[in-house]
């Protein structure tokens, strides 16, 4: 008798704490079940596309997009998401990528591609964002960083990137160092706004004769520089010398327009070359030029 009560002690004991377990696991499945639930209704609100792709068949098993459950609402192809798959598939390391991708519209994504497990079987997520407006500010930000609000050309900035880019990979290219004759005198006597206006003038007419991917910059208040890649010198000076006459003969009744200039070729072979070796060099053929022009102008200059 008194083994027969120990016993069934022992299983009442049994029992609470196996309904103990029961209660447990059912919360823990109820809230599981929140979770997840929570999880869907975040993922159907998510802003970004989220694509799961059966691994091995590539078939779509899930989409948060309601209707458009597919790559192509994304506008991006089945071929660049099989591309970063494979790379993840090659390196057992890698369990997701992080990369970008353009599509035929212009736009562009920033996508996470991770392996994971979906229903038992091994799958490839994908949350896709779209990013083409942050591209876009970016790119205007750095527009506005190489850019001379004035003159509407690129800046000492963007001349110093260009041309590193040039040195930096050896290619042959002549550089003009143009400086714009009278603008002070412009300045003190018809004042800020005229000086502006000559300055626009200048930079168009030198826009106009060059080509579309020849570098022009302007480096300091009334300092250019025009760069022509792959160009023979004598070919850049007949354009300089086409582009100083049109300049010239434009009718300014207030005075007379004109610059002066100083070309310098740099061949590929040439090494160790500075930046600034290469405009102090130009700048004294300039300089030659710039004197002639000060007794030119001597007479028409005077108040």
């Amino acid at each position: 008798s008194e083994a027969f009560n120990t016993m069934t002690g022992q299983l009442c004991e049994r029992e609470r704490m196996l309904k103990q377990d029961a209660e447990k696991e059912k919360k823990r499945a109820a809230m599981m079940e929140g979770y997840h639930e929570l999880l869907l209704e975040m993922m159907h609100r998510s802003h970004e596309h989220i694509l799961v792709l059966d691994e091995d068949t590539k078939e779509i098993v899930y989409g948060n997009r309601q209707g458009e459950p597919d790559v192509e609402s994304c506008n991006i192809g089945f071929e660049e998401l099989d591309e970063v798959e494979q790379i993840i598939v090659a390196k057992n390391d890698i369990e997701e990528k992080i990369w970008e991708a353009e599509d035929s519209q212009g736009r562009s994504y920033r996508i996470m591609t991770a392996l994971i497990e979906w229903q038992g079987h091994r799958a490839h997520a994908h949350i896709i964002r779209d990013i083409t407006e942050e591209r876009q500010r970016e790119e205007k930000l750095a527009d506005q960083a190489y850019t001379d609000s004035l003159t509407n050309i690129g800046n000492r900035f963007y001349f110093n990137e260009q041309m590193k880019r040039l040195l930096d990979r050896k290619l042959s290219f002549v550089l003009c160092y143009f400086d714009l004759d009278h603008l002070k005198y412009i300045n003190d006597r018809f004042g800020h706004a005229e000086g502006d206006v000559y300055l626009c003038t200048f930079a168009s007419a030198v826009k106009n004769r060059i080509r579309e991917n020849d570098i022009f910059a302007r480096i300091g208040g009334d300092e250019f520089c025009a760069v022509f890649e792959e160009c023979p010198k004598k070919v850049a000076e007949q354009k300089l010398e086409k582009i100083l006459c049109e300049f010239s003969d434009m009718h300014i009744e207030k005075y007379p327009a004109s610059f002066s200039y100083g070309t310098v070729e740099v061949k590929a072979y040439d090494e160790n070359l500075s930046i600034s070796d290469i405009l102090k060099c130009v700048d004294d053929e300039m300089y030659v030029q710039k004197k002639i022009h000060r007794q030119k102008y001597k007479e028409k200059l005077r108040d």
